[in-house]
């Protein structure tokens, strides 16, 4: 008759508790998400920017495909990706976010965009930076509605050229601040 040796199982420090190495999810308000817009023909020349006064965006990836049946059954094909970018804005005029009329005459110019999704609960792999994603796309649609007992909004939207890049994004102090303004100091400031 063989013996357990029972003190094998009672040993704390061997293993490391599942709780100080699994990662715990975290969930990350909308807020958080931003996307920045700049004129492509604007690039050596301004940072992307946000547009004022947004309350939603969206970022709509989707590819259609086809289906042969087979003796063997059916075989997908996939597609191209579709990928469209969105966006709702109270109306604004001036400061220094792109602005439904900035977009406006870019759509009507049949001006190439630059977008850049950002998340700022995720930093990127140097300081400052943060995960996201880089687009190219021209605007395909531009509604303004100005009901008599609300602010004027608008809905924006772009279809994208090629595939989203990923990649480290600089974001700017004022773009962070338009998500989620920062501290400031009694004082007037420079």
């Amino acid at each position: 008759m063989s013996r357990l040796n029972l003190q094998l199982f009672d040993d704390p420090v061997t293993e490391p508790a599942a709780a100080e190495t699994a990662q715990t999810a975290t969930t990350v308000k909308g807020k958080r998400i931003l996307y920045l817009f700049r004129l492509l023909k604007d690039a050596a020349s301004k940072s992307g920017v946000n547009i004022a006064y947004t309350t939603e965006n969206s970022n709509n990836m989707s590819r259609d495909s086809d289906s042969t049946e087979t003796k063997d059954g059916p075989i997908t094909t996939p597609g191209t990706l579709e990928t469209t970018i969105s966006a709702t804005a109270i109306l604004s005029v001036g400061g220094e976010s792109m602005t439904y009329d900035d977009i406006r005459d870019a759509m009507i110019d049949d001006e190439m965009f630059e977008i850049w999704e950002v998340n700022l609960d995720n930093p990127g792999e140097t300081d400052g930076k943060y995960k996201g994603l880089y687009m190219r796309g021209k605007c395909t649609s531009c509604e303004l509605s100005s009901p008599a007992d609300d602010n004027a909004e608008a809905d924006l939207e772009w279809a994208i050229n090629g595939i989203p890049q990923k990649g480290d994004v600089t974001v700017n102090n004022a773009s962070i601040a338009a998500s989620a303004y920062a501290f400031r100091d009694a004082i007037p400031s420079a």
